[in-house]
């Protein structure tokens, strides 16, 4: 059942989860699996995507703000560049087309 849950991506095997299964003594259930590795829809869904930039453009752009505002620019830029078509108006810029 945990090898299964596996394979359909809820759950990772690795150290936690074999201490979290081994804790269970006999209870293993997907329901108990998944609520004791918070691997249903809870932290992992509102976890979203990660995107890497390089450092150089990091603190090119968000050098001086705080780490939980971030998001929010990259979010009202998105919006800007998305509402334009994705054409930026900017100098040297990359125009890409929104898809």
């Amino acid at each position: 059942m945990v090898s299964g849950l596996a394979d359909t991506g809820k759950i990772k095997l690795d150290v936690k989860t074999a201490k979290c299964v081994r804790g269970m003594a006999g209870n293993v259930t997907e329901e108990a699996v998944l609520g004791a590795l918070d691997g249903g829809k809870g932290k992992k869904a509102a976890a979203g995507r990660s995107v890497k930039l390089s450092a150089e453009v990091y603190e090119r752009y968000f050098g001086g703000v705080k780490p939980g505002e971030v998001a929010g620019i990259v979010e009202d830029a998105l919006a800007a560049w998305f509402g334009k078509g994705g054409v930026a108006d900017v100098p040297g810029g990359r125009d890409w087309e929104a898809g």
